[in-house]
């Protein structure tokens, strides 16, 4: 997906912000190596739907992944849930993980609700 259509699809600004993050694949479509492992991974950015993220696995477009994601500056842990919208290789060879993916959050997410309300204060500020 291009950076043009991906803009169109966002329903909320993006914050550039490296995270280190845990997933772990779940609900999978068809039967899936790394099943219940932890996979860790960074954030590229974050908004309160969604985030794109580096990964070192080839993920499958609607794969679920329970996602558990400590931000810094004492914000605190958020677990989440997110389906996998798009993945591609990565472009830049100064950035991490061999793979670029974009995660919706999905409204059974557990910490949801806090999530956004991070991202309600940051548009307050600006």
């Amino acid at each position: 997906m291009n950076d043009e259509k991906a803009q169109e699809k966002r329903r909320h600004p993006r914050l550039l912000r490296e995270e280190i993050l845990s997933i772990k694949l779940i609900a999978p479509p068809t039967d899936f190596a790394h099943q219940g492992e932890s996979i860790y991974c960074s954030t590229r950015d974050l908004s309160a739907s969604g985030m794109q993220i580096h990964v070192n696995l080839d993920l499958d477009e609607g794969q679920l992944a329970d996602i558990w994601i400590v931000l810094l500056e004492n914000r605190g842990t958020f677990h989440l849930t997110g389906r996998v919208s798009w993945i591609r290789p990565q472009e830049h060879e100064d950035e991490p993980g061999e793979f670029l993916c974009g995660l919706q959050l999905l409204d059974e997410s557990e910490d949801l609700e806090a999530w956004r309300a991070l991202f309600e204060e940051q548009e307050t500020r600006h």
